[in-house]
């Protein structure tokens, strides 16, 4: 609709790519909150807080992990922890409940050979990333792993800060 020459903004026409990186960062945000709260309880329960770095690594391995965290990593959880679980959950039953539930607990189970604090951890943080897979699955199956990918990529972003500035 126009009004004196201009055309008028609406919801629908805020532009896909802001959306995508709003959109990202929201699930990074509540992904983190969810983790900090599966940390509490962690530390409630077994009265430690849950650790997945035991020893004193160099700072080349450090600095290589932090590397591997923010590219490869996500991408390749992404295609093992989203797009697999879903692709085949999806052909079983059309109910998103389902991919979401097989999504958040395949992509903790990567994250077990770091111990059970970092499955707990890695709870929100999967069913964040499921969520947005399967939110932006309809619009393509290329956008809906970029989208997981780059919200993955958030919610690291905050741990490998704070490892960088423990160093």
């Amino acid at each position: 609709m126009e009004q004196n020459g201009e055309q008028s903004k609406t919801p629908g026409d805020f532009p896909l790519a802001l959306r995508f990186i709003v959109h990202s960062w929201a699930v990074a945000l509540g992904a983190l909150v969810g983790r900090g709260v599966m940390f509490l309880l962690y530390f409630a329960v077994f009265g430690t807080p849950p650790t997945v770095n035991e020893g004193h690594e160099p700072d080349f391995l450090i600095r290589g992990l932090l590397a591997y965290a923010l590219t490869v990593g996500p991408l390749i959880e992404t295609l093992l922890g989203q797009w697999l679980p879903i692709t085949v959950v999806a052909k079983i039953t059309r109910r998103r409940i389902f991919w979401i539930s097989a999504s958040t607990l395949v992509f903790a189970a990567l994250h077990l050979s770091s111990g059970p604090g970092a499955f707990l951890a890695a709870l929100p943080a999967g069913l964040a990333v499921a969520w947005t897979y399967s939110v932006w699955l309809p619009r393509g199956n290329g956008l809906a792993i970029a989208a997981a990918f780059l919200a993955h990529v958030w919610i690291n972003v905050i741990p490998a800060v704070i490892t960088l500035l423990a160093e």
